[in-house]
């Protein structure tokens, strides 16, 4: 399984958690959301890199997460719903 290799936090970017499983790897990055409007998942793929991220207002304080990383697509949106900023 995936474990957490580095983490980060700033005033200015929030938190970044990097996890890796030896080969693949992927970040999450949290940061306080600007305002209450939600904004629905979007994501990209480049290759075997995805990029997925929402405005999660179902959370308190209201947070804008992405996550990053060479996994598939479906798993990335899993990570980013399962976010909690307790």
């Amino acid at each position: 399984g995936f474990v957490r290799a580095h983490y980060q936090y700033s005033e200015a970017d929030g938190h970044m958690e990097t996890y890796t499983d030896g080969l693949a790897s992927f970040s999450v990055f949290t940061k306080k959301a600007t305002d209450a409007a939600g904004v629905p998942a979007r994501g990209f793929t480049k290759g075997a890199t995805v990029i997925v991220m929402a405005k999660r207002v179902d959370l308190d304080p209201p947070v804008s997460v992405a996550v990053l990383g060479e996994i598939p697509k479906t798993t990335a949106n899993r990570i980013l719903s399962s976010v909690d900023v307790r």
